[in-house]
């Protein structure tokens, strides 16, 4: 190895020591999250490592974001609700506000706040025309936000049946893609006194750059994509503009509530995520 190598390689080494000695964790409606803090903007062969150290040392730990400079961006360059929920959280302190950021996976910044109940709350990048993000693949409604891609599919499954899908439709091709099953609840989950829609939902989400395929604790994105594909299912016998609010039961057992609201059958005018989010 030459000396300009040997360098390079010293100071790769000093950045994701850095990294792996300012870092928070966070659990957003029950999705346990890491972020790394400060000003350091690391490599993709970095972030890929530093997430897997930290997932190694904390196996709790499904994800791994990177805030600086008021921005967040994921170990595999994804969009993650959940994740950009615990940036807005650290951001603003844990105290009633709103901001705005970037993210990755989002062509645009995002909206987020803290309500004064302490609610954690997100506005998604907008879809997109609806006509070609949601489409149906027999059984199956996939999709397209930006920076990831879910399969959803009414009913009870698990791990098997989501990467079954996942292959089938080719979206494990795809940098961040996962599946979603959703089924009503019933008094053993726990829903009895949830006003308004309430489904339990099961994810399972592969990243390829970050290498990694988890069966998720809570899901903001997966969320969201179950809100979506309910409400386009359900608003032309309703009428537009619709409003469609769905009270998820995550696996952890905590829930996270979604809204999409619909303008038309090709817009949605918004598609927003909200729930608890703490240290751990």
């Amino acid at each position: 190895m030459t000396g300009s190598k040997k360098a390079n390689a010293g100071a790769a080494d000093e950045r994701i020591a850095r990294a792996l000695e300012n870092y928070r964790c966070y659990v957003a409606s029950g999705n346990p999250t890491a972020l790394v803090l400060g000003e350091t903007v690391y490599t993709q062969a970095e972030k890929t490592e530093i997430g897997q150290r930290i997932m190694a040392a904390d196996p709790r730990i499904e994800q791994v974001g990177f805030l600086h400079g008021g921005a967040m961006e994921m170990a595999g360059g994804e969009f993650c609700g959940n994740a950009t929920r615990c940036a807005v959280f650290e951001l603003l302190g844990g105290e009633p506000g709103e901001i705005e950021m970037k993210t990755s996976g989002a062509d645009a910044p995002v909206r987020g706040g803290i309500r004064r109940d302490g609610t954690v709350w997100l506005e998604l990048p907008p879809p997109g025309d609806l006509g070609e993000i949601i489409t149906k693949k027999d059984d199956l409604t996939v999709v397209d936000l930006q920076g990831i891609s879910f399969a959803v599919k009414e009913g009870a499954g698990g791990r098997q049946e989501a990467v079954e899908a996942l292959e089938r439709l080719g979206l494990m091709e795809r940098p961040a893609a996962g599946a979603v099953f959703m089924r009503d609840i019933d008094a053993e989950s726990g829903g009895a006194d949830v006003r308004g829609e309430a489904k339990a939902l099961f994810f399972t989400v592969h990243v390829r750059e970050a290498r990694t395929l988890f069966d998720e604790t809570a899901c903001g994105s997966g969320t969201a994509s179950a809100c979506l594909s309910r409400a386009a299912a359900l608003a032309p016998a309703c009428g537009y503009p619709f409003t469609y609010t769905l009270r998820a039961l995550q696996p952890y057992g905590e829930f996270l509530a979604a809204q999409a609201v619909l303008a038309s059958p090709r817009e949605c005018e918004s598609l927003i995520i909200s729930g608890p989010v703490k240290y751990i």
